[in-house]
């Protein structure tokens, strides 16, 4: 009986550890995969923000040729 019972036990710590590990192997590559999505976000984010930068830059741009077509046509 006490064999049996130390059998069992050490049966038991086996499967803990089993599913200790799997539960780590788990949370890791949920880890991996928090981290992936947070990079994906920044350069999502900067990549908007240079979309936003060029728009503002373009928009400066228009807006100077059109001053500058306005000075010509001022001057005639």
């Amino acid at each position: 009986m006490q064999d049996y019972l130390l059998r069992q036990l050490i049966e038991d710590q086996k499967m803990d550890e089993k599913e200790k590990g799997e539960q780590m192997a788990y949370l890791e590559t949920k880890g991996h995969e928090t981290e992936r999505l947070r990079m994906e976000s920044d350069v999502w984010i900067e990549n908007e923000m240079l979309n936003d930068k060029e728009k503002e830059e373009f928009g400066k741009q228009e807006i100077q040729e059109q001053m500058k077509e306005l000075e010509k046509k001022s001057m005639r």
